[in-house]
């Protein structure tokens, strides 16, 4: 399997290249053959990537971006699991201090005498 693309005029030309059951070109194979040596300097060889120059930006990112975006996505997970503990941590203390605070507010309310009005007369 190569490993790049071969387009359709390359296929066609690879096809016609192959060499019969008998082991013998066609004739129009061996023209191919015999145009493709002619025209060798100018016509690209399908078997041969072509090599492009890239980015050194790109080739950067093409190195080591899979272990970027992992770093960022592990660091952005932990972050939100810090940040979530820290709430949960913060609910939990003003439960703990508005707990304590009725208790304290219940406890006074039974320590203290409520008077009750006394009725009024109509004179």
């Amino acid at each position: 399997m190569p490993l790049f693309p071969i387009f359709p005029r390359q296929m066609a030309r690879l096809a016609s290249l192959q060499r019969g059951p008998a082991g013998r070109m066609s004739f129009g194979q061996m023209s191919m053959a015999r145009s493709s040596r002619r025209y060798s300097s100018q016509v690209p060889d399908p078997l041969q990537p072509e090599s492009v120059k890239t980015s050194p930006h790109v080739g950067f990112y093409q190195m080591y971006g899979r272990t970027l975006a992992k770093l960022i996505l592990v660091s952005l997970i932990t972050y939100q699991g810090v940040y979530l503990s820290w709430l949960y941590l913060g609910f939990e203390e003003e439960k703990e201090k508005t707990k304590a605070q009725l208790a304290l507010l219940e406890e006074e309310a039974s320590t203290t005498r409520v008077s009750s009005p006394s009725p009024r007369t109509n004179a």
